[in-house]
């Protein structure tokens, strides 16, 4: 189900029955800031942590790093709230994408050579400061496409430290074995192109994936194609998984019939809850253009072929009308559009537009209270 703000929300499951909760998050970069921000008010309405609310939490790229820090144990053996991870991309978002947005040649105030700068940290060292002076994230970015670079980013346009330690801090090093209920990641195989499930919480845990640290499965499952470097997991490249599932939703649908399946119990049991990440007016009602913007190889010629194989795997609208046809009114579709002046790219993590994302979400939300309020009270008397 599919509602713009001022849309009306189609209606939520007709009866109360115990069932398997599923909710599944889209990638998309930066625009995570929207799911996180209906799970906050989720929270608001029901007075409890999603773990609570949901059996299985599976995300994609920006989505699988909100699924995992939902369902890692880390305060007092708690997850996260809502808040607390949304916090990352309103707060944080320009330290994961520096000069996201921000044009890299120019003569700007105060930039006599190249582009805007990020913030120098107030303890930066010499070098750093003459790095910062010349413009060298910049020229980093400029010649990313060429494959490398001094700072060994290969062709990604952004240094993964910055994510890395975003990361160490909100996981720690919890396995994916500790999850505190069900959770699940995808990423890619990048010299593949087979799709990759990281798993958890008592939910696909063979071969090992269970001892993989949330940490790990985090940075994988974020790791978009010139954007950040691969993450090697169990001597395997991977890479973003909106490269061939951005909308994980077919994922959580089959994990939770099996478990169903194995349990004696049928698919009417399952509720299936989605939220997208925001699309664009221009491709409303298609996909959300995540997946073009992680396979815009045009400037990375060498990965042009696993990417193109990777993209023609990626499911869209197809698969939200079969699941619309297995799961009836019990599969719940969360989406908006991004109006005008908002910009959907995955990196554009100017103050401005993280604001203007924040402030679309929110206004959403008011304009669909009842459909919130109603899956609000479903999601707690399945409880």
């Amino acid at each position: 189900m599919t509602a713009a703000p001022g849309d009306p929300m189609l209606g939520g499951p007709s009866r109360e029955v115990a069932m398997i909760r599923v909710l599944s998050i889209d990638g998309g970069g930066i625009r995570g800031a929207i799911p996180a921000t209906m799970l906050r008010e989720l929270e608001r309405l029901t007075g409890r942590r999603i773990s609570e609310l949901f059996d299985l939490i599976v995300g994609t790229s920006t989505g699988g790093i909100i699924a995992l820090a939902l369902t890692c144990p880390v305060q007092g053996g708690r997850p996260s709230t809502a808040e607390t991870v949304r916090e990352l991309y309103v707060t944080h978002g320009n330290e994961l994408f520096p000069l996201g947005g921000e044009p890299l040649v120019g003569l700007p105030r105060g930039n006599p050579i190249l582009g805007t700068r990020a913030p120098l940290a107030a303890n930066a060292t010499a070098l750093e400061k003459f790095k910062h002076f010349m413009g060298y994230q910049n020229v980093a970015k400029i010649t990313a496409g060429t494959g490398g670079h001094a700072a060994g980013q290969g062709n990604a346009r952004y240094p993964v430290g910055p994510l890395e330690r975003r990361l160490a801090e909100t996981f720690g090093d919890m396995p994916m074995s500790s999850a505190v209920c069900g959770v699940a990641v995808v990423t890619c195989d990048v010299d593949t192109g087979e799709p990759i499930v990281l798993a958890g919480g008592g939910i696909g845990e063979e071969d090992h994936m269970g001892a993989i640290l949330m940490r790990e499965a985090a940075r994988a499952t974020s790791a978009a194609p010139t954007y950040f470097q691969p993450m090697t997991i169990l001597g395997r490249r991977l890479v973003d998984g909106g490269l061939v599932a951005n909308d994980p939703a077919l994922l959580g649908f089959a994990t939770a019939a099996s478990l169903l399946t194995m349990a004696g119990r049928t698919l009417s049991e399952m509720l299936l809850v989605s939220l997208g990440t925001g699309q664009p007016a221009t491709t409303a009602g298609n996909d959300d253009g995540t997946v073009q913007q992680l396979v815009d190889t045009r400037s990375w010629i060498q990965l042009a072929g696993p990417l193109a194989n990777a993209f023609r795997a990626s499911p869209g609208a197809f698969m939200r009308d079969q699941l619309m046809i297995a799961l009836g009114e019990r599969y719940l579709r969360y989406q908006l559009t991004l109006p005008a002046g908002v910009n959907p790219a995955m990196d554009d993590a100017r103050p401005a537009n993280i604001a203007a994302l924040v402030t679309t979400a929110d206004d959403y939300i008011r304009a669909n209270h009842e459909a919130f309020d109603d899956l609000a009270r479903v999601l707690t008397a399945s409880a």
